[in-house]
C-alpha cells in the first residue's frame, strides 16, 4: 500500500525487499512479500520502521500478535497524518485491570479473543461505540462494556454485579451488569 496523489491508499504492485518480519526498515519496498513497514507507537523515537505482515481480522495473527491498525512508516512523505494499515502487530500480554501495567498515556486494553497489550486508550464508555476508554472492553458489537473481576461486584461494579462476559475475555474477568452499569 502507497498513498496517491491525494493522499488516500492505494494498493500497488512493486519488487519486494529483503526485510522480514520484525525487523528495521525504512519503506514498505524495503519488506519482503506480504509487508509493509509500519511504526509501533511504542518505538516512534527509532526513526525507523518495522517489518509487518497484513491482516484481514483477527484470526489471520500469529500467536502474541493480534490484527491492528498501525501507522504506515513514511519519513519522507509530507502527509499530516499517518496512515493506518492493519497489520499483524506484536502484543504486549499485559494484565486488564492493573493499575501501572503499561507506560504514560497507555492502557490495557483486550484486542481479541484473551490476548492484551498496551495501547492508547479511547473515550468510549459503557454503551457507547469503540474505541474505549480504560477498564473498558469493546465487544464485537462495536460497544463499550466495563471490565470487572469476577467475584469483585462492589468494588469493580458499584452496585451492580460482575458476569461473565463470554468465551473472548480471559479467565477470570467479566462485565458489569445492572446498578451503576446501567444495563
Amino acid at each position: 500500500i502507497v498513498r496517491g496523489p491525494d493522499g488516500a491508499p492505494v494498493a500497488t504492485c512493486r519488487k519486494t525487499g529483503t526485510v522480514t518480519e520484525g525487523e528495521l526498515c525504512q519503506k514498505s519496498s524495503d519488506c519482503g512479500s506480504g509487508m509493509a513497514c509500519v511504526i509501533h507507537p511504542d518505538e516512534k523515537a527509532l526513526n525507523a520502521g518495522r517489518c509487518r505482515s497484513y491482516c484481514c481480522g483477527g484470526g489471520s495473527c500469529e500467536s502474541g500478535t493480534y490484527c491492528g491498525l498501525l501507522p504506515l512508516f513514511e519519513p519522507t512523505k509530507p502527509f499530516p497524518d499517518p496512515l493506518p494499515i492493519p497489520v499483524c502487530a506484536p502484543a504486549t500480554n499485559c494484565k486488564l485491570l492493573t493499575p501501572g501495567a503499561c507506560g504514560a498515556g497507555q492502557a490495557c486494553t483486550l484486542v481479541n479473543e484473551k490476548t492484551t497489550t498496551c495501547g492508547t486508550p479511547g473515550t468510549g464508555v459503557e454503551g457507547d461505540k469503540c474505541p474505549c476508554a480504560e477498564g473498558y472492553y469493546c465487544t464485537p458489537k462495536n460497544a463499550c462494556r466495563k471490565l470487572c473481576h469476577i467475584g469483585a461486584d462492589q468494588s469493580d461494579c458499584g452496585s451492580g454485579a460482575c458476569v461473565q462476559g463470554g468465551s473472548a475475555l480471559p479467565t477470570g474477568f467479566g462485565v458489569c451488569a445492572g446498578g451503576d452499569a446501567g444495563i
